[in-house]
């Protein structure tokens, strides 16, 4: 079992020990950001140095990977307090969106407020070991081209594994997926086209929560940009909700429970569908089970299962398993179920994204393998 700072990811901790862990984490943190020049190391010196002064409630017994976590998730929760609790000191955190971004000096403030006032102390300590929910619109570009590609215009059911606000899917064939410009579009081109989606449910482990997604967006360089795309992207989602509800459902279900796929196969045949699908996505899941082997196989087997002969796992951000950083690129890869083998098979990595969010490069021997490409796709 791996360790963090010499403490097993399986142990849990509470109180001072707890508190040591978190701050040796930060610290981690810290350092790693100022090595690579990072835009969140003045957001991590701010979780640092205040750490003293926040109670995210230490008695409560939490696992290694939670403490993983704690810089976003204390960031976020600071700031759903304030949005929803504390409108009166919204303006305060607003600030911290503005030049210069999440110092030490501005984050003191927001911190004494939140834990000065009874609510949003309490909520923010009901949320603080709580995973961010991110939404990236980019991230959703790759699976508009892998799908179409592998596909054509037959039908496709998709199951989106930990899909935070079950956006990937509804936002397939979006008139943003077929703008955004990346290295290598002009080679497929021709895969932007419409991607003919007969049913895609997302499953997460939890609740559907816009409010939890929009405080997710950190007070960074870009955050600003990112509130107004939210907003933009959440009107979208809630026209694509309401349109198709039944054939886009959400479920909130753990991927890691032993009843998951149980659950989710009942959830698809309520609605009419078969057991299995054509094509399971999963996007920056993997760092939330750390080095949990147990929950990591537990992944793998539930999209296997879900899977129908030939179909694909699209996987990305294995690479966050043994530690994570904004700044890493990131592989999406793709793999094909063979049942007669029981096995995934690796088709290849069409894509690289820089910095876990931007495409930085595409590969065209995916694309151009006929191997990757169902017979009869037009």
């Amino acid at each position: 079992m791996r360790k963090e700072g010499g403490i097993p990811n399986n142990e849990l901790l509470r109180g001072n020990d707890l508190k040591r862990a978190v701050r040796r984490h930060m610290e981690e943190r810290v350092q790693r950001r100022r090595e690579e020049g990072s835009d969140y190391l003045p957001l991590s010196l701010a979780m640092l140095a205040n750490l003293d002064f926040i109670d995210p409630d230490w008695s409560k017994p939490r696992s290694m990977t939670e403490v993983t976590n704690t810089i976003g998730s204390f960031c976020a929760s600071f700031h759903y307090a304030h949005l929803m609790v504390g409108a009166g000191t919204y303006g305060n955190f607003a600030d911290l969106f503005n030049v210069p971004y999440s110092t030490t000096e501005k984050w003191a403030p927001i911190i004494g407020d939140t834990m000065d006032d009874p609510k949003m102390k309490a909520d923010f300590q009901t949320n603080a070991w709580r995973p961010p929910t991110t939404v990236f619109p980019e991230r959703y570009v790759p699976l508009q081209y892998i799908l179409s590609h592998r596909f054509g215009t037959e039908p496709v059911t998709i199951a989106d594994l930990g899909t935070g606000l079950h956006a990937a899917i509804p936002l397939l064939n979006s008139e943003d997926n077929k703008r955004y410009n990346f290295p290598g579009k002009d080679l497929i081109q021709q895969y932007s086209a419409d991607v003919n989606v007969a049913f895609g449910i997302g499953v997460d482990s939890q609740e559907r929560d816009p409010s939890w997604a929009q405080s997710s967006i950190w007070p960074v360089e870009g955050g600003i940009k990112r509130i107004l795309q939210f907003s933009k992207v959440m009107a979208t989602l809630v026209y694509q909700y309401k349109k198709d509800s039944q054939k886009m459902p959400f479920l909130q279900q753990d991927i890691t429970s032993p009843r998951a796929l149980e659950n989710i196969q009942q959830a698809m045949q309520m609605r009419g569908q078969g057991t299995k699908v054509r094509a399971v996505n999963s996007g920056f899941v993997r760092q939330f089970f750390g080095s949990d082997s147990a929950a990591q196989q537990q992944h793998t087997q539930l999209a296997y299962d879900l899977l129908e002969d030939r179909g694909i796992f699209i996987d990305c951000g294995a690479e966050n398993v043994t530690s994570y950083s904004e700044d890493r690129d990131t592989k999406i890869n793709v793999y094909e179920k063979n049942e007669r083998e029981k096995r995934f098979v690796h088709l290849g990595t069409p894509f690289i994204l820089e910095n876990q969010i931007d495409i930085d490069s595409t590969s065209l021997s995916y694309f151009t393998n006929p191997n990757n490409r169902l017979v009869g796709a037009r």
